[in-house]
């Protein structure tokens, strides 16, 4: 009986990973660490149940508002959320963009945490603050108040870039196939 005791885990009721959320370099880190129960839950019965449409961004944002219309009907609900949507798009956009100059970083381990921690880090908190603004406002009127003070660039450098890289920037190299010999590293 003991034994099954020092084996528990304890964590069957934690929703939120305070030191993930806090150092995630990415938006999906951040996503991943907080809320986590309900994550599951709507990944699983909502997101997963939207395959039919053959749309991950369909799928997305249907399971984004329907977390919007379960938080309330305030419209900063659902501009929170569809920020959610926005940003998470335009950062994935921007990581394949820069990914040359990643796996350049990433081959020390001093300048791959300085690429992390520097770089994404910093900005990964900055969207982060700025995408929940509407979340806390909860209402249209104290919610562009704010955006007027920061002068919308945020939103502005975010659909630029969601601009250009749709119509005007040039694809982004897709990598090589993985091969047999890839998995066997990958195993080791």
């Amino acid at each position: 009986a003991q034994a099954a005791i020092d084996a528990a885990t304890w964590d069957g009721a934690a929703n939120v990973l305070p030191l993930q959320y806090e150092f995630a370099s990415d938006l999906k880190g951040v996503i991943g660490a907080f809320n986590i129960n309900t994550n599951e839950w709507c990944k699983q019965y909502i997101f997963k149940r939207c395959r039919f449409l053959g749309s991950k961004h369909a799928s997305s944002i249907i399971t984004l508002m329907f977390l919007a219309q379960w938080h309330g009907f305030k419209f900063g609900f659902y501009l929170t959320f569809f920020l959610e949507f926005l940003l998470v798009d335009v950062e994935a956009r921007l990581r394949k963009r820069a990914a040359p100059l990643r796996d350049m970083l990433y081959k020390s381990a001093g300048t791959a945490f300085l690429y992390d921690y520097g770089v994404c880090l910093p900005l990964r908190q900055f969207v982060t603050h700025f995408g929940y603004l509407p979340f806390e406002t909860m209402y249209f009127a104290p919610t562009m108040a704010m955006f007027n003070h920061v002068l919308w660039w945020p939103m502005a450098v975010a659909g630029v870039f969601l601009l250009l890289d749709l119509t005007v920037l040039p694809r982004p190299p897709r990598p090589p196939p993985a091969t047999a010999a890839d998995d066997d590293k990958k195993r080791k």
